[in-house]
Formats: structure tokens, C-alpha cells, sequence
């Protein structure tokens, strides 16, 4: 799924069944086998987070700029403030509670 609105261009690729914290702040949980893939390209250099899930564990990943960076607190700040706003426009995992 695509969306842009007032210089705000996200696109986000789901495989399987997600679940958003209450907050919206983090995924919860994601079904065995899939992946959340979320890239912000409102700003001059596009920033990716990957989530996969294998074995009941979920994985993290950040990119800015095609280029991986560790998942630290400018990740989690980044995930944190942007999933709310894809959320709300794209209604996705609204069906679980999010």
C-alpha cells in the first residue's frame, strides 16, 4: 500500500497478520512467517524498518538510505512516531484493536 498527502509519502508491505501495541508505537506481534516492511520517502533520504517474524521471534531492521543501521533509539523513535500516522491513514491492523 502507497499513500501520499501534503509532502508525506509512505509505502508499506504486510505479509501475514500484525498486531499493533496499544499505543501504536510498536508491533506486538507478527504471524510466523511474515513481515512488515514501513519506508517514509517525505524526507531527502527515505528511512526503512523491517520486522520478520521466524519461530515465534521477531526481528528488527533499520535503514536509512539503503544503508542498515543498528536498531537503536533513533529507530525505535522513528517506528514510534511514524506507525501512528500510517495507521490512521491506511487503517492497517485496525481489525486487531490497533
Amino acid at each position: 500500500m502507497q499513500f501520499s498527502d501534503n509532502g508525506v509519502r509512505f509505502d508499506a508491505t504486510l505479509r501475514g497478520t500484525i498486531t499493533f501495541t496499544d499505543d501504536l508505537t510498536d508491533v506486538q506481534s507478527l504471524s510466523d512467517g511474515g513481515s512488515f516492511t514501513m519506508r517514509d520517502w517525505s524526507r531527502v533520504v527515505p528511512h526503512t524498518v523491517e520486522i520478520k517474524s521466524s519461530g515465534g521471534k521477531l526481528t528488527r531492521a533499520y535503514y536509512v538510505g539503503g544503508i542498515s543501521r543498528p536498531w537503536d533509539d533513533e529507530a525505535r523513535t522513528f517506528l514510534a512516531t511514524q506507525l501512528p500516522l500510517l495507521v490512521r491513514r491506511s487503517g492497517l491492523g485496525a481489525e486487531a484493536g490497533g
